[in-house]
């Protein structure tokens, strides 16, 4: 019989972080979208279903040292699975304090991307996030994050010179946005008159009303389906890291944003996890006990005596558990061996520029 393997999709995987702490949040995942990894940010739990549901196939990390009790939290992720769309979501545990019980927390509920600790060095944490993303992956054939910027005060200027020498600034609205490439919609006027391969100068890209002075060179033109050409840019390899980081903040803001609209109307999720929790613990200790449960409140009372037996007899092993946190993910050396793996989707020839990896993908100037 052949082994099922999971399929990671082609284009990547949302990662969500809920509940972040603030060290999580501007040192660790700052980092790790300068990698270009698709990052959004839940802060309440009573939304995390809500955008899961729009997503499916994410990966979602949790730091469950606030909002609720870590049992709790073990409820709601343990109810995923009883959903068709929540039960394609890749769960992970991210803790500041020190991990104790991992090997119980792991016994009651699967985590496949771990129970992970936070504190320490900066990058021993992206280490090990970067390799569970990588091995789930995160990033499948992309090389960059892109935007769609149709609600976005986003434009190009650039100036063109006729036949007599008059120069006429030119304003183009982005149709989409990395940290590789630009893809604008070409006035009418400009239709035929751009070139691949041509290069601009003084160049501003405004984003909002912050402006980036560079240079861009013609990578690609298009047509679409509407009868309108793009043309897709690229960056000089001069284009400083501020102006790169620019970008990025702008990519992530607008990425955000938009996952936040999808969700507008819907309902927040009221259930009581701690009511969840303790029926869910009482099913798992019975179970751990041996005692075979039916509908009769008096078998319920049993498990619940001899569950209690049966964590008292596992306290050493348990305890011993507890040393190998990160086991949760199927081990963090699997996490962290992630990184060599994860580099095998993308099986094509090295692309020899970010451009023409972008290119690759056939996304860009797309507008998704």
């Amino acid at each position: 019989m052949s082994e099922v393997v999971e399929v990671n999709p082609p284009f990547g995987r949302k990662i969500f972080f809920v509940n972040p702490s603030f060290k999580v949040q501007s040192r660790i995942i700052a980092a790790l979208r300068v990698e270009e990894y698709e990052i959004y940010v839940v802060q309440k739990w009573r939304d995390v279903k809500n955008f899961l549901s729009k997503n499916p196939d994410s990966i979602c990390m949790i730091s469950v040292d606030g909002q609720m009790p870590l049992p709790s939290w073990i409820a709601m992720v343990d109810s995923f699975s009883k959903d068709k769309v929540l039960s394609t979501i890749i769960c992970g545990f991210l803790t500041e304090n020190a991990i104790k019980n991992a090997s119980k927390v792991l016994d009651v509920v699967r985590l496949k991307a771990g129970y992970n600790t936070t504190s320490g060095d900066d990058d021993k944490i992206k280490q090990i996030l970067r390799g569970i993303f990588d091995v789930h992956g995160a990033k499948g054939r992309r090389q960059h994050v892109r935007c769609s910027c149709f609600r976005e005060n986003a434009y190009v200027y650039f100036t063109l010179t006729d036949a007599g020498g008059n120069p006429s600034m030119f304003q183009m609205k982005i149709v989409d946005i990395s940290s590789a490439t630009v893809a604008v919609e070409v006035p009418d006027m400009l239709r035929g008159r751009l070139r691949a391969g041509t290069s601009f100068q003084n160049v501003i890209i405004a984003l909002n009303g912050r402006q980036i002075n560079t240079g861009l060179k013609v990578f690609l033109l298009k047509n679409t389906e509407k009868q309108t050409e793009i043309a897709i840019f690229s960056y000089p390899s001069s284009m400083s890291n501020e102006s790169k980081t620019q970008i990025r903040t702008f990519i992530s803001m607008t990425l955000q944003k938009e996952m936040d609209r999808c969700i507008n109307g819907m309902k927040e999720d009221k259930t009581d996890y701690a009511i969840e929790a303790q029926s869910f613990q009482l099913l798992h200790n019975a179970k751990a006990a041996g005692v075979k449960l039916d509908d009769d409140s008096s078998k319920a009372s049993e498990a619940a005596d001899k569950s209690d037996d049966a964590e008292a007899e596992s306290g050493d092993a348990a305890e011993e558990g507890g040393k190998t946190a990160e086991e949760g993910s199927d081990s963090a050396e699997s996490a962290e061996a992630g990184e060599e793996q994860a580099a095998e989707p993308a099986s094509e020839a090295e692309p020899t520029s970010e451009a023409e990896a972008e290119a690759a993908d056939g996304k860009a100037g797309e507008g998704d």
